[in-house]
């Protein structure tokens, strides 16, 4: 009465005796289990696409079929908007002659570049498809890594690797079928060498998947931590429970960055600085002049939130000369790591041209913070970065020259970034 594989029933009896789950070989033979984990009546180990209940329905010999973009969101780390309007949103706008670009006119930072999608919802990958730019070759990508996960945090190693021809062509890359919501297409580097990465379309092939990752009862679409087993505690009621959440009671990061948690983080012209804009509200303003016969333009229109109102120097009983300050009291202290400027949109008089930055503790010792400055003459907002975040309450921007040599100084809005 031998029994090897010790389930209860002798081997004289037991068609697989080294497998306790069978009996019987059924149709994957001992050793393997008789699973079909799509349902489609056909047991994985016979089945062509185990995960696809409908079997490459469209015949092109991929499992799955392309996924609707409908719902979709990309986000990228570099894109330029200012040489061109070429957003990452463009590789899944369904036009071949739209494309994404990373940022070229204000800078040009390095490979590797990332765009990631976001399915909003779960599936079972196959393919991932990549058509390059194709009214040009300038950032095409060379070599690239491919990666899924489920909950846009935790990424693995990559499903895919390896190298794209230098062609307007398509590009379909295959992998083993993944769960997942969030897919990762990474540029290592551009076909001629370059520092930018373009790519026309991203398409993803697959199934939908009711996929629970983490074993927790809760499927990935309703697991606000997916892929580690736990409670569903979310403290600070982000999108991300706090068994996945690194700033669990900063409800704006779910990761420290480069700021830490409870530091929001903004980007001013590729650079990525701590702070954002502090509100405006109990502000105070002085100035050394402000025109209020022939126009109402109070140094307060400089923080009202109003891009079309504007401080103006005097102009109308006289026009005193340069240099002309504006002093913003934020009325409590912050780190302060930046400063915006609108000017004035409706004319070019008053612009500033030349200016210095200070700040201060208390409005009356004052630290430089941009001794000579220059400001571009245009109605476009200019951001200005300080070297290094500075303490104080107090924020003296003194206006030099005008863009024209006229003696009045203009200012529609300014913004403090900080915090």
């Amino acid at each position: 009465d031998i029994d090897l594989d010790n389930n209860g029933i002798c081997d004289q009896v037991d068609n697989c005796p080294d497998d306790p789950d069978k009996l019987e070989p059924g149709d994957c033979g001992c050793g393997v289990p008789d699973i079909d984990t799509d349902g489609d009546n056909i047991a994985d180990c016979l089945d062509d696409c185990p995960f696809d209940p409908d079997n490459d329905a469209d015949g092109d010999t991929i499992c799955g079929a392309a996924i609707s973009r409908t719902g979709w969101i990309v986000t990228c780390d570099s894109e330029e908007l200012v040489g061109e309007y070429a957003p990452c949103s463009n590789v899944i706008d369904g036009k071949s002659n739209t494309f994404w670009i990373t940022l070229w006119k204000t800078g040009s930072p390095a490979p590797p570049h990332e765009i990631v999608t976001d399915l909003g919802a779960d599936y079972y990958l196959y393919a991932l498809r990549y058509l390059p730019r194709q009214n040009y070759f300038n950032g095409r990508i060379k070599d690239y890594e491919i990666y899924i996960s489920v909950d846009g945090l935790n990424w693995g190693i990559p499903v895919a690797s390896g190298t794209f021809p230098n062609t307007p062509a398509e590009q379909v890359v295959l992998f083993a079928a993944t769960p997942g919501r969030y897919v990762s297409l990474r540029a290592l580097n551009e076909v001629n060498g370059n520092p930018w990465t373009a790519a026309a379309e991203i398409g993803l092939q697959g199934n939908v998947a009711a996929i629970d990752s983490d074993g927790d009862g809760w499927l990935n679409n309703e697991d606000n931590c997916p892929s580690v087993y736990n409670d569903q505690t979310n403290t600070d009621g982000d999108d991300a429970g706090d068994a996945c959440d690194q700033c669990p009671d900063d409800p704006g990061k779910i990761e420290p960055g480069a700021c830490g948690c409870g530091v929001a983080e903004t980007d001013l012209g590729g650079v990525t600085i701590c702070g954002s804009e502090i509100s405006q509200t109990d502000w105070s303003v002085t100035c050394d002049s402000e025109e209020l016969i022939g126009e109402y333009a109070p140094c307060t229109n400089a923080v009202d939130g109003n891009g079309n109102t504007n401080w103006v120097t005097q102009w109308k009983s006289t026009s005193p000369g340069h240099p002309h300050e504006i002093v913003i009291d934020l009325h409590q202290a912050y780190t302060l790591t930046g400063l915006r400027y609108l000017p004035r949109q409706d004319a070019r008089n008053g612009r500033i041209q030349d200016y210095e930055l200070y700040v201060s503790e208390d409005g009356a010792a004052w630290e430089t913070v941009t001794e000579s400055g220059i400001f571009q003459n245009t109605t476009a907002e200019q951001d200005v970065l300080f070297p290094s975040a500075t303490s104080g309450r107090f924020i003296k921007l003194i206006a030099i020259s005008e863009v024209r040599g006229n003696p009045w100084t203009a200012v529609a809005e300014i913004n403090v970034l900080g915090y």
